[in-house]
């Protein structure tokens, strides 16, 4: 006990014989003396050790109760590392788990009090630790590393001194002292066993110090078997705690699948649904690249989608055959599924896939078994072009709900936590192969709706067209009314300041608006076409100025005649008065000029740019009411009342009643329009289209919708369509109108009322009527 106490026990020497009996009385008394003290120090020596194991007990119970309850992986792993040090006295402690691949440990906690780090959850790529391997690259076992050799054995390992130590590998340890000047010395080495009995990772505490002198020293048999129990129990816990986890991951993995399944309802945006099955598998495998082919109507595989994160690439929406790149000096060129004599792809892994219509997953493409004899030229130019490294590769095909291969998805560079390139996990192989049908199946839909909805805007356009058609002089007037209101609705998505900062359209909107235009005359199908294209006031089926013409000469070659039966009757009287006949003929020339400067004056009248002053009404008034008596003895007016009536218009060519019948066009779009089963996303299509012609002040039709009833889409149309109106050069009633007009006759609508202000002053503050013009306007309309 010399050791512990520092007495020494008892010799020969001090017992005294009987008959020294006082000697031997005070000896024994100070013998028993000795001996009660002694005795009391072990009993306090075992008291003290006693209560630190039941201390020890009850920090390991209190210890596994506290592993149980937490459900956080990293502050459990921290607690194991914080516990066992506790245990043991250790100034430093690592913990590493068994990676997912189980080849390798990795780091998760490292603590070291000396050197003051404690670095907790981390990876390894963040603690700039490598993995520990526990194979060679030949497949050997690695039991020269000890952390390796313990999970690779199960076996607990005691080192008094890691410097002294043979049949392990401390190179390591070495360097890092040298580097930081620490001295690392004592280590043990547990495996972290589950339930199983399987290893799950491994316990490394560094340096065990003594209690009083804090000197490095061995760690005692008494610790290592609590801390095995520790690694035990921390073992079990985090097992329980990974598997809730695994639990909870694959039921987020489901809901993920259930929102990328809706997600992947994105409509008939094919280029965001290509980018998004992409971004989704990459998510799901860890992988570095992928890249998204679509086979195409040549049956070749095209490429659409490419992404490389490495690389700072991330490419969508690619529909050129042979693309380039931006800074690269390469093309991806698409890849024929059979070679020009007709045989079957299968050199390239993506034709194969395609072909075959089964996934093929490689360890390392520059491996030829593993390559399976693949010709991976491609991916071998890319690396040599980049200075990327191409290894693992997935490649799964995309199948349509009638198990037709459509496309091809091949992800590049599976990676680990530490972010190593690893070989694709079968677990993630079934998962990405059920994304890649999925959104097959998505992509096919949104291919319908696309096909779909481009049938649809043909039959709009081809209809707005035939009643474009109906007219000669309204040719395109319908697709540039449709580029004047998106331009103008574009403008106003820009808007940063003023009455437009917070209006915007969304996609849908803008789709709605713009059907809305293209619809907005397909009531004029209803119309006649001799109103449509009434170019003079007297125009029905035909110009019936011909007719007036024709009765005016009717009538002169009348007046002739009269005049020469008049001179035939005084020659049969016997009456030779040359005066009478230069009177007859006087007067016939007279009535003959009269006439034609009335059929002139008529002539002019009938002209759409004409406008009719009340003398000039007055005159057609007159005109219209003399007589003529017809080769049938009828007595007939010069002008018929409906002649009379439309040479009577004051401006423009359509009477009354034909401007109600073309104002009729509004209320019969929207009677067509609202007879099509628009979607909810276009349900206004037939409000906008039939308001085109409506007022701010109220005064439009074929509602006379004002103030906040009457919608910012149709006062954008209605801007678009006048100024188009204003400045076609086709209109048959006019002459093509200079620019600055047109903006003058906007301004003065503005002023009245006519049209929405602030619509008409970003409409020209922008200079959209200027970019309009440009490229719509003959040279010589453009004024300004």
């Amino acid at each position: 006990m010399k050791g512990k106490t520092g007495v020494n026990p008892i010799q020969k020497s001090d017992i005294k014989p009987e008959n020294q009996e006082s000697d031997f009385d005070c000896n024994m008394l100070s013998h028993d003396s000795r001996l009660n003290r002694l005795l009391q120090t072990v009993l306090r020596e075992v008291r003290l050790y006693a209560e630190e194991q039941i201390k020890h007990i009850r920090q390991g119970a209190e210890i596994g109760k506290a592993l149980s309850v937490e459900k956080n992986i990293n502050k459990l792993l921290e607690m194991i590392v914080d516990e066992a040090r506790a245990m043991s006295k250790a100034d430093a402690g690592t913990l590493y788990i068994l990676a997912k691949d189980k080849k390798h440990l990795r780091v998760e906690i490292l603590q070291n009090e000396s050197m003051k780090v404690r670095i907790n959850g981390m990876t390894t790529a963040e603690l700039n630790l490598p993995n520990v391997p526990l194979y060679s690259k030949d497949g050997e076992e690695n039991h020269s590393h000890v952390s390796a050799h313990v999970a690779l054995t199960g076996e607990i390992v005691n080192i008094p001194d890691v410097y002294k130590a043979d049949g392990f590998d401390f190179s390591g340890t070495r360097t890092y002292d040298a580097k930081t000047g620490y001295r690392s010395k004592s280590m043990l080495v547990i495996p972290l066993k589950n339930y199983e009995n399987k290893i799950i990772g491994v316990l490394q505490i560094l340096n065990a110090q003594d209690t009083e002198t804090r000197e490095v020293i061995a760690f005692s048999k008494d610790y290592v078997d609590l801390i095995a129990s520790l690694a035990s129990q921390a073992a079990v816990s985090l097992t329980n705690t990974q598997l809730i986890q695994d639990l909870k991951d694959q039921i987020k993995r489901i809901k993920r699948a259930a929102e990328i399944g809706k997600a992947l309802s994105v409509g008939d945006n094919i280029d965001r649904l290509l980018e998004m099955i992409v971004d989704e598998a990459r998510d799901m495998s860890g992988a570095d690249a992928g890249t998204l082919y679509m086979v195409d109507k040549h049956k070749n595989l095209q490429f659409k989608v490419l992404q490389n994160d490495s690389m700072g690439i991330k490419v969508a929406g690619m529909d050129s055959v042979d693309r380039t790149l931006p800074d690269a000096p390469f093309t991806l060129p698409s890849v024929p599924l059979y070679t020009p004599d007709g045989e079957k792809n299968y050199a390239n892994v993506s034709s194969y896939v395609a072909l075959k219509g089964e996934a093929v997953n490689i360890r390392d493409v520059y491996e030829f078994d593993e390559a399976r004899g693949f010709d991976f030229t491609g991916p071998q130019k890319y690396d040599a072009s980049t200075g990327y490294r191409s290894r693992s590769m997935l490649v799964m095909p995309l199948k349509n709900h009638e198990n037709e291969v459509i496309g091809v998805l091949q992800l590049l560079n599976a990676q680990n936590e530490a972010h190593e390139v690893v070989s694709f996990s079968e677990e993630y192989v079934d998962l990405i192969e059920s994304l890649a049908s999925q959104a097959a199946v998505a992509m096919n839909n949104a291919q319908l709706i696309r096909e779909v909805k481009d049938l649809f805007y043909s039959l709009i356009e081809s209809i707005a067209r035939a009643v474009d058609a109906k007219s000669h002089y309204t040719h395109d007037h319908v697709s540039r009314v449709v580029d004047l209101t998106m331009m103008i609705a574009e403008r106003i998505n820009q808007a940063e300041a003023g009455p437009f900062k917070d209006v915007r359209f969304g996609e849908n909107e803008l789709e709605e608006l713009r059907l809305a235009a293209w619809m907005h005359d397909v009531g004029k199908i209803a119309t006649p076409e001799h109103v449509i294209d009434k170019s003079t006031k007297l125009e029905t089926i035909a110009d019936r100025i011909a007719l007036v013409q024709t009765r005016f000469e009717l009538i002169a070659e009348m007046m002739k005649n009269e005049c020469l039966q008049r001179k035939i009757r005084m020659l049969e009287e016997g009456n030779h008065n040359h005066l009478a006949a230069e009177r007859l003929e006087k007067q016939l020339a007279e009535e003959l000029a009269a006439l034609k400067d009335d059929l002139e004056f008529i002539k002019k009248c009938n002209q759409a740019g004409e406008f009719m002053k009340d003398e000039y009404i007055e005159r057609i008034k007159t005109v219209g009411a003399k007589t003529y008596i017809s080769p049938d003895g009828e007595q007939r007016p010069y002008l018929t009342a409906d002649e009379v009536e439309n040479l009577c218009i004051r401006k423009g060519t359509l009477t009354a009643k034909e401007r109600e019948i073309i104002e009729n066009h509004a209320s019969m779009t929207y009677r067509i329009l609202c007879a099509l089963p628009f979607p909810p996303s276009l349900r206004s299509v037939p409000d906008y289209a039939a308001a085109h012609h409506e007022r701010p002040d109220g005064s439009g039709y074929p509602l006379g919708l004002s103030g906040d009833g009457l919608w910012i889409q149709a006062r954008i149309m209605a801007v678009a369509d006048i100024f188009e109106a204003l400045t076609a050069r086709d209109r048959p009633y006019k002459k093509p109108m200079k620019l600055s007009q047109a903006v003058k006759i906007l301004g003065f609508m503005k002023k009245d009322g006519h049209i929405d202000p602030n619509v008409f002053d970003l409409f020209i503050e922008s200079g959209i009527y200027r970019a309009y013009a440009a490229r719509e306007l003959a040279p010589e309309q453009i004024d300004e």
